[in-house]
């Protein structure tokens, strides 16, 4: 399990930033449109709070985790 900081993209141009957001010395991965969630352009960072990350704590993937039933 994961907590998802989500930044879009053009609220975060509007707010003057011209670089993406930065959290905990990490980059913010980008999201284009069309996407499978449905939303605009957006920055996000997947923190692994309660499951551990082999991968480390703030990669989006854990190799440890899949959607399988």
């Amino acid at each position: 399990m994961a907590l998802e900081y989500i930044v879009f993209k053009a609220d975060w141009e509007a707010a003057g930033h011209a670089s993406p957001p930065v959290l905990f010395g990490r980059q913010f991965d980008f999201t284009a449109a069309p996407n499978r969630y449905g939303l605009p352009p957006f920055y996000s960072l997947h923190a692994w709070i309660w499951k551990p990350n082999p991968s480390g704590l703030l990669f989006a993937w854990n190799p440890d985790v899949n959607c399988v039933g």
